[in-house]
């Protein structure tokens, strides 16, 4: 019974997680939007969330279509969970260093300078991600 129950919720974590993944990227192309160029390490996060949202898709699919069994959903929830926050850290540093349309130029200028000294913490909530990325590609292939 414990199995099933973590089973529901590592799948439910799955959905809420890939909703919360598309809202990031989609934050990520706004940050894009208003800015002349975006800083190297945010680049990197781009080419990264959109692997993760992929690889979220095929696990819910292999969840959907009965393909992982219980052990294996109890055991890759901790890892749904920690790559849960750390997008979430990710989107908050991305909300606090979008440049507003309505910000002035220094404004702007500002939350640039920010972001470029936010890299070494977007480096390692990259290094997180790809590293829960690789453990939940090799889950949903079990």
């Amino acid at each position: 019974m414990a199995e099933v129950v973590a089973g529901i919720g590592a799948a439910a974590s799955i959905v809420q997680l890939i909703v919360f993944t598309t809202h990031v990227i989609r934050r990520l192309g706004e940050y894009r939007e208003h800015t002349a160029e975006i800083p190297t390490v945010f680049r990197q996060i781009a080419i990264e969330l959109p692997v993760l949202e992929h690889t979220l898709k095929q696990l819910q699919l292999s969840y959907d279509s009965g393909n992982i069994g219980a052990k294996t959903r109890a055991a890759i929830e901790p890892a749904i969970e920690e790559c849960q926050q750390a997008v979430k850290t990710q989107d908050a540093t991305f909300a606090r260093l979008t440049p507003a349309t309505t910000d002035s130029l220094r404004k702007k200028f500002g939350k640039a300078l920010k972001g470029i000294l936010q890299d070494s913490n977007v480096e390692k909530n990259i290094a997180k991600i790809r590293t829960l990325v690789h453990s939940l590609t090799l889950a949903s292939y079990l």
